[in-house]
């Protein structure tokens, strides 16, 4: 039996098929698989029709005028596609505006190429999701083992932060999925947030992410505030903090007042439901708890947002 060739059109798919050891087998990535570094001489399969170098105001004004008139955010190479003869397609189905999902790819003909690949949507919302998901990725894969093996590994690793946290104070957190809109996350990230001793505020009862008011923030008084856009860098991160420097109204905030707000590297922790959400509740257990947990490897992946600078009487 021929060795599988994966064309992988999501990022945390990606990550889940090189932290299986199927890394080999992988001749087709897309436009935003950046981890492990090896994968980038893989040939790049889409691309995004929306420049993040916008401003994130405009990033999401083209974003919601894009879903409205029912187009697609995403490109797909069909011709790339098909000269590299996948045995599987991994895709999801969690959110169209993050990654390609199966509508992205209606309409190219697979059912007539002389190798017909099986398509995999992925669909993590939650932790139980994400182990599901590993699970989903080995079986076509034949390599169903290792998903178990991994998964135990990454529920251990969960219960030390439960067994250590369990006990202490509650804190509220506010975790900001976008700053021009603010919006707060959803999906596996209150789930996160309550494995490292915390309470996600402002959460929507159906898992979703939503956008929120500076006013409902205020009035939800967070302990802590983690701004993590979607698909940043922490020095992106870093530039849109500005866009909130000069209200006021963010100024006053506890969190914010207490240094205990965030910008963190959304695009490496948290966005992706990948293997490295695992990291990602170690990061959060750290910057709840920076007095008990001191993670290595993270020094780069967050920074504390300054507190205002009042001026003081004479």
């Amino acid at each position: 039996m021929s060795d599988p060739r994966i064309i992988s059109l999501i990022a945390s798919a990606t990550e889940i098929v090189c932290a299986l050891g199927a890394e080999k087998w992988l001749v087709g990535i897309s436009h935003e698989c950046d981890y492990p570094e090896s994968v980038l001489s893989r040939s790049r399969c889409t691309s995004s029709s929306i420049s993040s170098e916008q401003p994130s105001g405009e990033i999401d004004a083209q974003v919601r005028s894009t879903m409205e008139s029912g187009q697609s955010l995403y490109r797909v190479d069909v011709k790339r596609i098909k000269s590299l003869e996948p045995t599987v397609i991994f895709t999801q189905v969690q959110c169209e505006v993050c990654a390609v999902s199966p509508r992205d790819l209606e309409g190219i003909g697979i059912e007539t190429w002389a190798i017909r690949p099986q398509i995999v949507p992925l669909n993590t919302s939650s932790f139980r999701d994400l182990y599901n998901d590993i699970l989903r990725v080995a079986r076509p894969l034949r390599i169903e083992g290792r998903a178990f093996e991994l998964c135990d590994k990454f529920r251990d690793r969960i219960k030390v932060l439960q067994d250590r946290t369990n006990k202490f104070p509650k804190r509220k957190v506010a975790c900001l999925e976008w700053l021009d809109p603010l919006m707060i996350s959803g999906n596996w990230m209150p789930e996160l947030v309550q494995y490292v001793g915390g309470r996600a505020v402002l959460a929507d009862e159906n898992g979703r992410s939503r956008t929120i008011t500076i006013e409902e923030l205020q009035a939800s008084d967070p302990d802590v505030i983690v701004c993590m856009p979607c698909g940043f860098s922490l020095d992106r991160t870093i530039q849109d903090i500005e866009l909130l420097a000069n209200d006021q109204r963010w100024n006053q905030l506890r969190a914010v007042q207490a240094g205990r707000a965030y910008a963190v590297d959304g695009n490496t922790y948290f966005n992706r439901p990948g293997p490295r959400l695992v990291d990602s509740a170690e990061l959060m257990a750290q910057l709840l708890h920076p007095s008990v947990f001191d993670f290595p490897n993270f020094d780069s992946a967050y920074k504390p947002i300054a507190p205002p600078i009042t001026s003081t009487p004479n």
